[in-house]
């Protein structure tokens, strides 16, 4: 539930007028930014050490990907 509204709070950060609305901007965003860390290290975790380099830069990728598919919406 956190990344709906990480993203919606991202996809309205363009109607921001005040220094309050950017600073709960920044802590949504924050909060979605929190999400990659543990899913970098889930994966290291996951996959055996032959393919772990492959693994963590697909899930770097897809999630920039994402995340440039919030920003251009």
């Amino acid at each position: 539930m956190h990344g709906s509204i990480a993203y919606s709070t991202v996809g309205l950060s363009a109607i921001v007028r005040s220094p309050i609305g950017l600073i709960t901007v920044c802590f949504f965003t924050s909060i979605l930014g929190a999400t990659f860390v543990p899913c970098q290290f889930w994966t290291t975790r996951m996959f055996s050490k032959n393919i772990v380099g492959s693994a963590t830069a697909v899930i770097g990728g897809l999630g920039v990907l994402v995340l440039l598919f919030i920003f251009l919406a």
